[in-house]
């Protein structure tokens, strides 16, 4: 069991979300699954698997 981040815990939902998309950091991404999704948070997934696909493909 993964331990939450304390910058995430004081978060709400909209500022985790708003955090993640200008960061892109995937502790805030599995602190997002961890909360439960909503339909905002399935947006966010969508636009995660996207960037990290388009970022790898980038690297490779």
């Amino acid at each position: 069991m993964s331990q939450t981040n304390p910058k995430f815990q004081s978060m709400t939902n909209q500022q985790l979300r708003a955090y993640f998309r200008e960061i892109r950091d995937e502790n805030a991404f599995q602190e997002i699954l961890a909360r439960g999704l909503d339909e905002q948070d399935k947006a966010v997934v969508r636009a995660f698997k996207a960037w990290k696909d388009t970022n790898e493909s980038t690297q490779s």
